[in-house]
């Protein structure tokens, strides 16, 4: 969809038209979005019009923070069923049915919130959802400046860029394999050192380590598409 800048109302419901019209009948989906695609019309239409669950970022608040289950600061005017919710690291509670106003409170080493509002009926599982989001920025980022750089072949062409997103595709799941098994044998210092944790992503840590292990003249691990979890449970 040819479109440079942020969207409008209008063109946020012929993408999902777009994607509900690519879902098999019947398919399970739920529509996640940042602050973009916050609106109470957009939200209103995807339950009526594509009938799929969503769970979208809050524009109105400033992000709030939490204290003994009370959110600290914003307004925002929910319909219907709706249900606005402060979703924190380790838990999702309703904070607003309606109109709600909450007052300004709340120290720096509050719980961040996220804001969501959501037609979905469990907050716990909002949470599962929306921490996905959270994953698909992250591979954004490795496709763009922080990995593959793939905004630099300024591309246009469809079917050269889908030729394109194949290999790369194929590239980026072999990176990211590479960056979770240097992860698994904590080898990741070798290629990050500043905390007790890697703070960048399994692709930036695989190509760190090809590209200092290619200078050194031994051979890459092959693609094998099996991945193991991080942490064994």
């Amino acid at each position: 969809m040819p479109h440079e800048g942020n969207s409008d109302l209008k063109l946020q419901q012929q993408l999902l038209k777009w994607f509900k019209a690519c879902l098999p009948p019947g398919a399970p989906a739920t529509i996640i979005a940042d602050c973009e695609f916050y609106s109470i019309h957009l939200a209103a239409w995807i339950a009526a019009r594509l009938g799929l669950v969503f769970c979208l970022a809050d524009q109105g608040w400033h992000l709030g923070r939490v204290r003994g289950g009370v959110v600290s600061r914003g307004r925002l005017g929910v319909q219907g069923q709706n249900a606005l919710l402060g979703v924190g690291q380790g838990d999702a509670r309703p904070v607003g049915r309606g109109a709600s106003t909450w007052s300004p409170s709340g120290t720096d080493d509050e719980e961040e919130l996220w804001l969501l509002i959501t037609n979905h009926t469990d907050p716990k599982q909002v949470r599962e959802i929306y921490a996905a989001r959270f994953w698909i920025e992250e591979m954004f980022s490795d496709h763009k400046s922080r990995g593959l750089n793939l905004e630099s072949t300024r591309l246009t062409d469809p079917d050269r860029l889908e030729c394109l997103l194949v290999a790369v595709t194929l590239a980026y799941l072999w990176i990211m394999e590479v960056g979770a098994l240097v992860v698994r044998r904590h080898q990741w210092r070798r290629v990050y050192n500043r905390g007790a944790q890697p703070r960048v992503s399994l692709c930036q840590i695989g190509l760190r380590w090809l590209t200092e292990g290619l200078t050194q003249g031994f051979l890459p691990p092959l693609f094998t598409g099996c991945f193991r979890p991080l942490v064994e449970t």
